[in-house]
């Protein structure tokens, strides 16, 4: 091995010094095949170490039963297990055709690699897959100041050497960024592949998948992959992922003598209970699946036309608006009503209304930095931003005041009744009639500022008649303090929804205008001249 390995360095080194050969593409390409065979050897004793064993203990007991007829499961033992045995070639076959599908199809295997790729990639997303925790903002900070501490002690010279070898190249016009480069693809690909083989052959345990992923988290800090900017997220991920295997191990431990107990209490019946109850759940899991699929341009995605643009910006107002309203509808509904199990739904469904606008409010930024959606077009982009950023407004304080009515009934306190529940009611009705009549103007494109002002002058001096009355009920009844503060929660939220979506339909009516304008100068543009007459 040491000669091969001196031979190929030296026969590398010279093609790289005369031919300019990229020799980190045979690296990567042999470092594929090392990591598959490494993870066939140890993955594949796993898979199909238990099935086998069991067939072979059938297969002893057979035996020893045909030669003996006295002999009882409780008198016959398994040493024949301790001794080597040869592996049928049939079952490897289909034992490793097996993990081929289920790598190649298997969702939960895409997301696994998937999670590496983004906790280990050295371009930052628009949004990273985990949040910050505690323990990630404690090693940033304590790793940043012994960073500060080693800038003092060690010459300038041999920060700006160190600092030259962690410039990025530029990416040409229209390259793609990768996750990382082929040089960390090789020591991803070798080092693991090294690691799992060796541990493999002193039959020590390990699990493949945390040797690789720890091995590409190790590459990517030391590539610098983690900056200040993306730090926090990326470790909050490997911690996440690290206490995820610990905790499948304690909680497979706990339920491997749970399961062990109930079959010796309840034998046959239990056993084959049990078994029904794992093949419904592995069929559940894996083909009926809930998982949704979040696609990062879902309304605005490239190359749409500005008509299409403005066609889809107009749909999506309209339908978010309607998602405000219905769920403030409900969830004042099912609150006077008392129904916290209505109210605690609603809650879901208001924070998943505003995870979504979240999601396209940020669209402004892929439409910016990748060049979608609306083209060189920077006016429509901000006009973008400052719709959603007013959309985003409402739906935040949509969840706050869903949560302080699930509070309210969750401490048993009495909902509203007499005259401030006939204003909620009032408010319901009112906000409808006020979405229908927004949704004509979002679909048509235009108004005007008269009946704009019309419309919101109307459901804004009913919603200081309804303060009003709570100024007066509390005075009368001397109300306490946390109902009338989730009251006038509601009034502000009624006024929130009028307000921002009242200014979201006077940008959608300038966007349109100005978009509208610049087709006619590119179809002006576009036409023949006239010809000139000839003197």
């Amino acid at each position: 091995m040491w000669s091969f390995f001196l031979t190929i360095t030296v026969v590398f080194q010279i093609l790289i010094w005369f031919w300019n050969f990229n020799a980190l593409r045979i690296v990567i390409l042999a470092g594929t095949f090392a990591l598959a065979f490494a993870f066939a050897g140890n993955d594949l004793v796993n898979f199909v170490g238990v099935p086998l064993a069991a067939m072979q203990s059938a297969g002893i007991a057979a035996s020893a039963e045909a030669a003996n007829p006295a002999l009882t499961p409780t008198t016959l033992y398994m040493g024949a297990l301790k001794e080597s045995v040869v592996t049928p070639t049939i079952w490897l076959i289909i034992s490793g055709l097996i993990m081929v599908c289920t790598l190649w199809f298997s969702p939960k295997a895409q997301r696994v690699v998937q999670t590496a790729i983004n906790l280990s990639a050295s371009e930052r997303s628009e949004k990273e897959q985990f949040g910050s925790t505690v323990g990630a903002r404690v090693l940033v900070r304590s790793g940043l100041g012994i960073n500060r501490i080693i800038n003092q002690i060690l010459p300038r010279s041999v920060l700006n050497s160190i600092d030259n070898h962690f410039e990025k190249p530029r990416l040409k016009k229209g390259e793609v960024p990768l996750p990382f480069d082929q040089v960390r693809a090789s020591v991803n690909l070798v080092l693991a592949s090294i690691l799992i083989a060796t541990a493999t052959s002193m039959k020590l345990p390990l699990s493949t998948t945390y040797v690789t992923f720890m091995v590409a988290m190790g590459s990517s800090l030391a590539d610098g992959a983690w900056d200040r900017e993306t730090a926090v997220y990326r470790i909050s991920g490997v911690m996440a992922v690290i206490s995820g295997w610990f905790l499948t191990a304690f909680t497979a431990f706990i339920a491997a003598g749970i399961a062990v107990l109930l079959c010796i209490w309840f034998g046959p019946i239990f056993m084959v209970i049990g078994g029904v109850c794992v093949v419904a759940l592995l069929i559940r899991s894996n083909f009926f699946s809930k998982d949704k699929k979040v696609e990062a341009m879902e309304d605005f995605e490239a190359g749409l036309s500005k008509e299409e643009l403005r066609k889809r910006f107009n749909a999506a107002i309209d339908r978010n608006l309607k998602q405000t309203i219905d769920i403030f509808s409900n969830t004042t509904m099912n609150f006077l009503s008392e129904d916290y199990s209505a109210v605690k739904k609603d809650k879901l469904e208001a924070q998943e209304l505003l995870d979504h606008i979240s999601l396209l409010r940020s669209q402004y930024y892929l439409m910016i930095s990748h060049g979608q959606g609306a083209g060189k077009d920077y006016d429509a982009r901000n006009y973008y931003y400052r719709t959603f950023s007013n959309v985003k407004d409402v739906a935040q304080d949509l969840r706050n005041t869903v949560n302080q009515m699930e509070q309210h009934l969750a401490n048993s306190h009495s909902v509203f009744k007499g005259q401030l529940r006939a204003n909620l009611l009032k408010a319901v009705d009112a906000l409808s009639n006020f979405q229908k009549s927004l949704s004509e103007y979002v679909m048509n494109g235009s108004t005007t500022d008269e009946v704009l002002l019309r419309l919101s002058n109307t459901n804004l001096e009913e919603v200081n008649a309804f303060q009003l009355e709570l100024m007066k009920e509390i005075e009368v009844n001397k109300m306490p303090l946390h109902r009338s503060e989730l009251y006038l929660s509601i009034l502000q939220l009624y006024r929130e929804i009028i307000n921002r979506y009242t200014v979201i339909v006077l940008l959608q009516r300038e966007l349109n205008f100005m978009l509208s304008e610049k087709q006619e100068d590119e179809h002006a543009a576009e036409a023949p001249a006239e010809p000139q007459p000839q003197h």
